[in-house]
């Protein structure tokens, strides 16, 4: 195991609480963490110095453009009018569409009428022709009836 290198600061019972207040009034659950990050910052100014030197920083003027949207009401009322123009002309088309499929529908019941009255028509027509069959024996010549026996 490799031995760590560490220091003990001793610091008194106000800068403790203080640190402690804090860590607890900001959320700060490492609080080992955070005393390493401020030792850290406090000896790069040291080291380095602060960046400006303690001088207030210049001030920079920038130019911007601000894009202000003027609302012409006409415009706006124009706009409306035309959308409710269109819903106008989608409602007519609308139903104009539904009256052409129930036209179909109807067309279609009537073929399907048409159709059932001859499915019906033939089965009686098969019925009838089935119990002609079952009724009437055919009889044959005496000479071409092949039971008979020359």
């Amino acid at each position: 195991m490799e031995q760590k290198n560490s220091l003990t600061i001793d610091i008194n019972k106000s800068d403790s609480s203080d640190i402690q207040s804090f860590c607890d009034l900001n959320e700060i659950t490492d609080m080992n963490g955070f005393i390493m990050l401020c030792l850290r910052k406090g000896f790069y100014i040291e080291k380095y110095g602060l960046l400006n030197q303690g001088q207030l920083p210049e001030v920079i003027e920038r130019e911007f453009e601000k894009q202000v949207m003027i609302e012409d009401s006409s415009k706006i009322e124009e706009l409306q009018n035309e959308i409710y123009i269109l819903k106008g002309k989608l409602e007519d088309q609308k139903e104009v569409e539904c009256g052409k499929l129930q036209e179909t529908i109807m067309e279609l019941n009537r073929q399907l009428g048409d159709r059932n009255r001859l499915v019906k028509d033939l089965t009686t027509k098969v019925n009838e022709l089935e119990s002609l069959t079952k009724s009437s024996y055919a009889f044959y010549l005496k000479s071409s009836n092949l039971k008979d026996r020359l």
